[in-house]
């Protein structure tokens, strides 16, 4: 009897050991559920909290000043007294040469090259000499390149812009907006280009 007695209590103490490995597993199981959880629902917030600092970070497209905030200049004259229009709106005329690389990433006049593209038109004095007035350093935003595609080298040209710098005694000038007046053709020729506002 004492034998029998015994085994019930070592298999009653047997089934207690188990029975309390099993429940402490569903604990453990339970709370690695829950921080597995908690961990997906802190990536989830990290997340959402870099898309919308990233959509934070994109300015929004600033409206064009009216026309009225503009002032009509010379390139010549732009160039001669560069300091007299620092800060201010400009709008002249040229002739497209080409997009570059150069005047980007100049320290005391930055534009970084990642975001900007360097315009050049050509020298106005020099007749029929395709000479690109260096001194003009003027910078388009990549993000808007898909507005300037259609430029080709000669194309008159009507640009809006705004003097942020006199750096080097040299007009440093953001292009706004550029607009063909005239279309050159592969013969050199100039096509006028129809007013869409009038038709």
């Amino acid at each position: 009897m004492p034998v029998l007695k015994n085994r019930v209590l070592s298999s009653l103490l047997l089934f207690t050991v188990i029975a309390g490995s099993v429940g402490i597993s569903a604990i453990s199981y339970g709370e690695k559920d829950i921080q597995v959880q908690a961990a997906q629902a802190a990536k989830a917030a990290v997340d959402e909290a870099k898309e919308d600092a990233k959509e934070a970070s994109e300015e929004p497209e600033t409206p064009l000043p009216p026309d009225s905030a503009f002032t009509a200049v010379d390139p010549i004259e732009l160039v001669k007294t560069p300091t007299e229009f620092q800060d201010k709106y400009v709008t002249f005329e040229g002739n497209f040469s080409q997009f570059s690389g150069i005047f980007l990433d100049y320290k005391k006049a930055f534009r970084d090259s990642k975001d900007f593209v360097a315009v050049l038109i050509d020298r106005p004095d020099t007749g029929k000499h395709h000479i690109p007035m260096s001194e003009l350093k003027m910078f388009f935003p990549r993000k808007k390149s898909e507005d300037v595609m259609h430029l080709e080298s000669g194309d008159k040209v009507l640009i809006k812009a705004k003097v942020f710098s006199s750096a080097l005694n040299d007009p440093w000038v953001d292009v706004l907006d550029i607009q063909i007046v005239e279309k050159a053709n592969k013969d050199g020729k100039k096509e006028k280009m129809s007013d869409p506002d009038c038709c």
